[in-house]
């Protein structure tokens, strides 16, 4: 019996996909585009007046140059054959064109029938050792084996698919919305939007390889795991089947704790996408804020080595912190001219009536 589950199920995605983001795209275009054409307009002619009156520290230029930018962002955001083909197909090359250099598969396709094909074999596995229950309590324990295999591998198997089905799921949803985001690079104060959504399009980029990767190289363990502990001939070489399941229980388990950390291997190298925004002079800030915060540390800890609690700064005791109250209370009152005046006087009458 042939399996095809996986690839049936990616199919059948794959299609009413496309066709949600032809629809999806068609609306939102035609929702935001009076919107869009209306700020835009107000802002540039802001703009332009702010510029011809002396009121706006920008050039000329430069809002000459914002009005380029303008252009070419709403003539791929509000066209829907230029979005598709330039915005789409770039996004949807990388994926797979890094998903084909990482694992050595022309087509992620291949991937599901790797899934379809572990499945079967696991499923012949559980079957083999079903039929091998008999009345005899000594063949209880295939029943056993049968049970974990079956657990064990169908696990593995939809865990896979779900991360990988799930994360074009959430790219085809973010593509959806592209032009929305793309708009938000036309105004300043937006401008970080587009940052945002490019950052969560690179770490569904990155799920997407990481997971085809990492999921290969899981299929052809378990499947050499499996093809070395072939329980069809347990029988004939009186093999330990309880053995062979704790055996599949612990690779299955480090396996499925491997796939489960790429979303968030995937979110972190995504930060890094977005954090390229910054500047080299943040950068150089940033560097030179946390090397003079760990040099004062150092001079710190090396100032306080080899002391008592009791000699170091700040640390003093309550009769050392009374003390040192008083005498501030008093020198400050000592540098009051005028309270010195008045003690003085006050000094003078005593003497004069004694």
């Amino acid at each position: 019996m042939d399996i095809a589950v996986f690839q049936f199920i990616s199919g059948t995605i794959e299609n009413a996909t496309n066709k949600f983001l032809v629809s999806g795209l068609t609306g939102i275009i035609s929702a935001i585009t009076p919107l869009l054409i209306t700020g835009i307009s107000l802002y540039i002619t802001m703009q332009a007046y702010l510029s011809i009156m002396g009121k706006s520290d920008d050039l000329a230029f430069d809002v000459f140059k914002h009005c380029l930018v303008v252009i070419c962002i709403t003539g791929l955001a509000l066209n829907i054959e230029n979005y598709t083909t330039y915005v789409i197909g770039s996004v949807e090359a990388i994926a797979s064109g890094l998903a084909s250099a990482v694992s050595g598969q022309s087509q992620n396709g291949d991937i599901f029938q790797r899934l379809d094909t572990l499945l079967q074999q696991g499923i012949e596995q559980a079957g083999y050792s079903f039929s091998q229950v008999g009345i005899s309590p000594t063949t209880w324990t295939w029943f056993l084996l049968g049970i974990i295999i079956l657990a064990a591998i169908s696990s593995l198997t939809l865990i896979s698919a779900t991360i990988i089905i799930g994360t074009k799921f959430l790219l085809t949803f973010l593509l959806i919305l592209g032009p929305l985001f793309m708009i938000f690079a036309c105004f300043p104060i937006t401008r970080r939007y587009l940052d945002s959504w490019i950052a969560k399009i690179f770490e569904n980029i990155l799920v997407q390889v990481l997971g085809i990767m990492v999921i290969a190289l899981a299929i052809k363990m378990i499947q050499a795991f499996i093809f070395s502990n072939n329980i069809n001939n347990a029988t004939e070489t009186d093999a330990n089947t309880i053995g062979i399941a704790i055996q599949i229980v612990i690779v299955v388990g480090i396996l499925l704790y491997v796939i489960r950390q790429i979303p968030n291997l995937a979110g972190s190298l995504a930060g890094g996408f977005a954090s390229g925004s910054m500047s080299i002079k943040d950068l150089k800030g940033g560097v030179a804020a946390g090397i003079a915060g760990l040099t004062g540390a150092g001079k710190m800890m090396s100032n306080l080595k080899g002391k008592e609690p009791s000699e170091r700064s700040g640390r003093d005791t309550w009769e050392q912190q009374q003390t040192n109250k008083i005498t501030s209370s008093n020198s400050n009152q000592s540098k009051d001219p005028v309270s010195q005046v008045v003690r003085d006087q006050i000094e003078k009458h005593n003497r004069n009536n004694k």
